[in-house]
C-alpha cells in the first residue's frame, strides 16, 4: 500500500519539514510531525520583491497546502534523525532488552519458598511385623515484613532499570547529536571553502590571462597555482572528514542511509544561571536521579536484612502408617537464624553508607560540573560576539578579481585581503560551533 508523504517547508531560516503520512483509506492516520515551528519571515531569505510576495502569499496558503499530497523526498535536519536512531539503533535495542530480561529477574523470588514433600516405605525385619509408610508435607514461611521490604526493592529495581533504559537512550541521543552538530558545522566550514575555492580559481585564471598577456610574471602564475591546489586539497579534506562522519551517523541508524545535509543550528534557550535553575538542573541530572534510587534501593536492603534475622516459621502435615496403627497429625516449626546473618547487617550498613557518600560526591561533581559549563558559556559567548564583531567591520570584496585584472591590487594584496577575509569567517564559523556546543551542555537532558 502506497502512503501519501506530505512535506512543508516552513518559510524560516531553518527551514523545518512536517510530514504527515496518511494511509490510503484514511481510517488510520499516522502523523509524524517532530517539531513545531513559527512560520518566521527572514528577509535574507528574500533576494527581491517579488519572492517577498509569494513568501507571504505561501505563508497565508500555508494550511491550505496541508491536504495536498505530494510524493516527495528531502535531507534529514538533526530533529528528523533523532527518531530514526532510536528506532533502527541495534545497540539501543539490545540495551532495552537486557533491561527487560533484568526486570523479570528482580520479580524472582517474591513468592514464598518451595514446599517440602516427602514420602518413605520402611520394611521391617523380621518381615512379620510388616512395613511402615512415612509421608510429610511443609511449607516455610519468613517474618511478614520480610515480603514486604522483598516487593519495595523490586519496586525500586524495576524504576532504577527503567532510568537505566532512559540513560541508554540518553546516551545514544547524545552521541547523534554530536555528530549532527559536527556535520552541521562541517558544512557550513566546506561551504566558506567552497566560495573560497570559487574565488581563487576565479583569481587563477585572471592571473593566467594576465601572464599570456605579460602583465603578470610566471612568479605570480605559479603562485596563484600553487594556492588554488592548497584550497583545493583542503575542501578535498573536509570532504573526506565529512563522509567519516556521515558514515558514523549511518552505522547509528542501523545501517540505514542518511542524507543529512542541514547547516543550522539548533536554537535553544539558555536560562538564567541563577541558584534556582542551578539546583533544579542537578537534581534533574539522571546520574543524580540514579545515584538516589540506588541510595533508596540501600535503605531498603539494610531494613530487609534486619527483617530476614527474625525466626522463620513453617507449617505442615505428617503422618506414620502401620499395619496395626496410624498416626498423623500438624507439625509446626520455628528456624531461629542466630549465625548465618551474623555479618549481613552490618554489611547491609556499610552499603548504605558508600551509597550516601557516592551520591553526596556525585551532586558535588555535578554542581562543580554546571560551575565550569556557565564559565565557558560565557567565555564562548564573548568569543563570539568578538569574532562576530570583528566580521562585520571588514566587509567581503566582491570585485577582487576586477580589482586584479585591471592591476589596481598586486597578487599580494589580494592574497592577503582573501586571507584575511576568510580567516575572519573561519573564527566566526568556529566560535559559532563552540558557542552552540556550550549552550547545548548547558541545556541537553
Amino acid at each position: 500500500m502506497n502512503r501519501h508523504i506530505l512535506k512543508l517547508v516552513s518559510v524560516s531560516k531553518k527551514n523545518t519539514f512536517f510530514r504527515c503520512l496518511c494511509q490510503e483509506n484514511f481510517k488510520d492516520k499516522a502523523f509524524e510531525i517532530l517539531k513545531i515551528k513559527e512560520f518566521t519571515f527572514v528577509h535574507d531569505f528574500f533576494q527581491n520583491e517579488i519572492n517577498a510576495v509569494f513568501g507571504v502569499f505561501l505563508r497565508r496558503l500555508v494550511f491550505v497546502f496541508l491536504f495536498i499530497p505530494f510524493l516527495v523526498e528531502g535531507q534529514s535536519t538533526m530533529e528528523q534523525v533523532l527518531p530514526l536512531v532510536i528506532k533502527n539503533n541495534t545497540w539501543l535495542k539490545t540495551q532495552l532488552l537486557q533491561a527487560e530480561a533484568s526486570k523479570m529477574e528482580a520479580k524472582t523470588g517474591l513468592g514464598l519458598s518451595n514446599p517440602e514433600v516427602e514420602a518413605g516405605l520402611l520394611n521391617g525385619n523380621p518381615s512379620v511385623i510388616g512395613s511402615r509408610k512415612d509421608f510429610s508435607i511443609k511449607q516455610s514461611f519468613d517474618f511478614p515484613t520480610v515480603y514486604y521490604y522483598r516487593q519495595k526493592g523490586v519496586d525500586i529495581e524495576q524504576a532504577l532499570l527503567t532510568q537505566k533504559q532512559q540513560q541508554a537512550v540518553r546516551e545514544l541521543v547524545h552521541q547523534t547529536q554530536t555528530i549532527c552538530l559536527k556535520l552541521v558545522w562541517l558544512n557550513k566550514l566546506k561551504q566558506q571553502k567552497k566560495l573560497e575555492l570559487s574565488m581563487v580559481d576565479s583569481m587563477a585564471t585572471v592571473v593566467e590571462k594576465g601572464y599570456a598577456m605579460g602583465l603578470n610574471s610566471r612568479f605570480d602564475s605559479e603562485r596563484a597555482d600553487a594556492l588554488r591546489v592548497q584550497v583545493r586539497y583542503d575542501f578535498q579534506k573536509l570532504e573526506n572528514e565529512q563522509q567519516v562522519f556521515k558514515g558514523e551517523l549511518v552505522a547509528l541508524n542501523g545501517g540505514q542511509p542518511i542524507d543529512f545535509a542541514d547547516m543550522d543550528y539548533p536554537s535553544w534557550i539558555v536560562p538564567a544561571f541563577n541558584e534556582e535553575w542551578k539546583t533544579n538542573r542537578v537534581n534533574a541530572l539522571p546520574q543524580i536521579q540514579q545515584a538516589q534510587s540506588e541510595e533508596g534501593l540501600n535503605i531498603n536492603n539494610l531494613n530487609l536484612t534486619k527483617s530476614e534475622t527474625m525466626p522463620k516459621f513453617s507449617l505442615g502435615f505428617a503422618g506414620e502408617y502401620l499395619p496395626s496403627e496410624n498416626f498423623h497429625g500438624v507439625v509446626v516449626g520455628i528456624t531461629i537464624p542466630l549465625f548465618e546473618n551474623r555479618y549481613k547487617v552490618k554489611t547491609a550498613l556499610l552499603n548504605l553508607n558508600a551509597a550516601q557518600a557516592g551520591n553526596k560526591h556525585i551532586q558535588s561533581m555535578a554542581m562543580q560540573t554546571i560551575e565550569r559549563q556557565i564559565m565557558q558559556y560565557e567565555q564562548t559567548k564573548q568569543q563570539f560576539d568578538f569574532c562576530k564583531q570583528a566580521k562585520n567591520r571588514i566587509s567581503i570584496l566582491n570585485d577582487l578579481n576586477h580589482l586584479l585584472q585591471v592591476n589596481q591590487i598586486t597578487l599580494v594584496e589580494y592574497i592577503m585581503q582573501m586571507d584575511t577575509q576568510y580567516k575572519l569567517s573561519i573564527n566566526y564559523l568556529e566560535s559559532e560551533h563552540s558557542l552552540c556546543l556550550a549552550t547545548w551542555e548547558l541545556v541537553r537532558e
